[in-house]
This record gives C-alpha cells, sequence and structure tokens, in this order.
C-alpha cells in the first residue's frame, strides 16, 4: 500500500497477536472467553495497568490537531461551528502552545509537539523506503514516547534518538533484516532521513535498550493506536484495508477493545 510491502494476512497476525502468547488487550478469543466474572474483571484490570504505564494519547494527543478557536453561527433551526483559516505558522504556534499548556515539563527539553511528529514522520519515510511493515514504526513510535517521557530527548538529540528507535524495533520486530546487508541497507536508510552519522546511531542503540529496560515486546494497547493512527495519517487506509485479518482478528475477541480514555496529564 503506497510504497509499504504487504506481507499475507496470516503474517500480521502472527506478529501482532502470537497464538502461543494471546494478548489480553484485544481480550480472549471466542473459544475462550472465561465465564468467570473475576476473571472478566482481572483482564479488564491488566488493560487499566497498561495504559497507566503508558497511554499512547498522552504525549500526543491526536486532537491536537486544529485551531481550537471557533466561531459559532446561530440561526432559526441551525447552529454551526466554523473554524477560522490558519496561516500554517500559526497553526504550527498554537500546537505547540497546546502541548505546553497539557505538558509544560516538556519546555525545558526545548521540544515541541511539531518537532515530535516530524520524527515520527521521518519513520514513516523509512519504512517506505525500506519496505518495513507500519507496525514496525508503531514500535518505534512508542520506544521513541517512552524516551521523551523519561526526559531523555530533548531539540538536539531528538534525530538521532529517533533513529536509535527506529532501529531497534527493525531488529527486534521487522523479520525482513535477517541477513547482514538487509541491515546496511536499513542503517543507510535510517541514517539518511534522519540526517545523524551511523556512529551516532549506533552508540545510543544500547543505552536505549537499558532504558526500556530491555524490553522490546510490548502490549497491544501500547502499540496498536498507533498503528491505526499512522495507516490513517499518512497512507489514507484502516486497519482492515492494511490486513483484514489483523483488524478482524482483534475486532472478534470477545468484544474486549482497548478503552482508550485519555488519561489525566502528569
Amino acid at each position: 500500500v503506497h510504497g509499504v510491502k504487504k506481507k499475507p494476512p496470516a503474517y500480521h497476525r502472527a506478529i501482532l497477536w502470537p497464538a502461543e502468547a494471546p494478548d489480553p488487550a484485544c481480550g480472549p478469543s471466542p473459544s475462550a472467553t472465561p465465564a468467570d466474572p473475576e476473571a472478566k474483571d482481572g483482564e479488564a484490570a491488566q488493560l487499566r495497568a497498561a495504559l497507566e504505564e503508558y497511554h499512547p494519547f498522552y504525549l500526543d494527543d491526536p486532537d491536537k490537531k486544529s485551531e481550537k478557536r471557533r466561531k459559532m453561527v446561530i440561526l432559526p433551526g441551525y447552529r454551526a461551528s466554523i473554524i477560522p483559516y490558519v496561516k500554517r505558522k500559526e497553526l504550527k504556534q498554537t500546537i505547540n502552545e497546546q502541548m505546553l499548556f497539557t505538558h509544560p515539563w516538556i519546555e525545558d527539553l526545548r521540544l515541541s509537539l511539531t518537532a515530535i511528529r516530524k520524527v515520527k514522520t521521518r519513520m514513516m519515510a523509512i519504512a517506505t523506503k525500506a519496505e518495513l511493515e507500519v507496525s514496525t514504526v508503531a514500535y518505534a513510535v512508542v520506544y521513541f514516547e517512552k524516551m521523551i517521557l523519561k526526559k531523555l530527548v530533548d531539540k538536539e538529540n531528538r534525530k538521532a534518538m529517533g533513529a536509535a528507535c527506529m532501529l531497534l524495533a527493525a531488529k527486534f520486530w521487522e523479520p525482513s533484516i535477517s541477513t547482514k546487508s538487509h541491515l546496511t541497507s536499513l542503517l543507510e536508510a535510517i541514517t539518511g532521513e534522519f540526517d545523524v552519522p551511523a556512529r551516532t546511531v549506533a552508540a545510543l542503540e544500547l543505552p536505549v535498550l537499558v532504558k526500556l529496560n530491555f524490553s522490546l515486546l510490548l502490549p497491544l494497547p501500547h502499540v496498536y493506536p498507533h498503528f491505526e493512527r499512522l495507516l490513517a495519517e499518512h497512507l489514507g487506509v484502516t486497519p482492515q484495508e492494511y490486513a483484514p485479518s489483523v483488524a478482524d482478528n482483534c475486532l472478534s475477541m470477545g468484544g474486549a477493545e482497548p478503552d482508550l480514555t485519555r488519561v489525566a496529564s502528569g
């Protein structure tokens, strides 16, 4: 789809929901749905714990993408809300101001929301060039945001950190990286897109891995919302269109979809 090589649907199911380790975030399979209410409560508690640890919309809220000021037009039997036209530069400033209001600590890092989103756009560009899966980019995004939340990313190192997270995600999650030549080509694509030396990326790889506590396998509630959002914003497709069996598998698992209610900013 749009330059990103797709694998058969069965492949997506295998990498997103390994049969030997089903993820409780999407709920159990219909045949394994527990009848015990206490078991269901336990699964719900597990999901809440996962979202409290890391919420995919806490740092980069998808609602922060437009001008917030609106003009109401109220006529007999008719009411409309009009968003005024805003120049791109002013819109960028407004979005970054919204970020500072909800996350004042990020000012110390000299980071902006638009800069964070630019890193994610570069990751998707790498996926297109290197024919990586979108789910690999979703993993890289989670790694990158966790580094930001740990206050280890700033204005100066954001590209290098994004590159290191992308390399880790590809090594861990992308089965197409199976030979030294594939890895070399990927590293060239990453360093070229982020404009950072390969030596810098290699030097950051282990420190990032350590800060992630060597936990590269992520819970589904951490990854799937990014997967869905990347498809919508960059490829203009839904999970059902990109890989039907992946979406169907998630939606058929007992109706226990992840509750992505916004967590309170801290």
